[in-house]
Formats: C-alpha cells, structure tokens, sequence
C-alpha cells in the first residue's frame, strides 16, 4: 500500500503463491477496494509457478506457430 501511494498507483496486481489463500486473498481485496485501488487477481488460471508455467507454454506454442520470434522479443527492449 505505502509503495502504491508513493507511485500514485491505483491499480494494484495481487499475484504468487500466497493469494492461493483465498480467505487472504479476500481479505486484502476489500481492503485495498475500501481504499478506491482497481484490484487485478487471476480468477481462471494459477497465482503460482503453474501460472508460469502455463504463460510459458502459451509462448512455445505461438514460437512452433510461427506467431512468436524470439527475436522480436529480445529487441524489443531496444524498441521501447
């Protein structure tokens, strides 16, 4: 929260293993909505490193489609 409001962020991701706990995890949620933060939390996929996982697969799969360059993707730093 401190860091949110030293940025001037309203919106506010809640990722990782321990927004497994769903009682945390709504807990934290009401509490940062009461303070006017727009919430972002994964509701169909994992907040863990199955998440990862499944992000990594998703880009093997576009990169054997021909849909992902790791080119593109390595300059794109450069790009920006």
């Amino acid at each position: 929260m401190k860091l949110a409001d030293q940025t001037r962020t309203n919106t506010i991701v809640l990722s990782g293993g321990v927004f497994q706990n769903r009682l945390l995890l709504e807990s934290v949620i009401e509490k940062l909505k009461l303070e006017g933060k727009t919430v972002l939390s994964a509701e169909k996929y994992l907040l863990n490193d199955g998440g990862i996982a499944l992000g990594q697969t998703l880009v093997a799969r576009l990169y054997i489609q021909k849909k992902f360059s790791l080119h593109a993707y390595r300059m794109r730093s450069k790009l920006l």
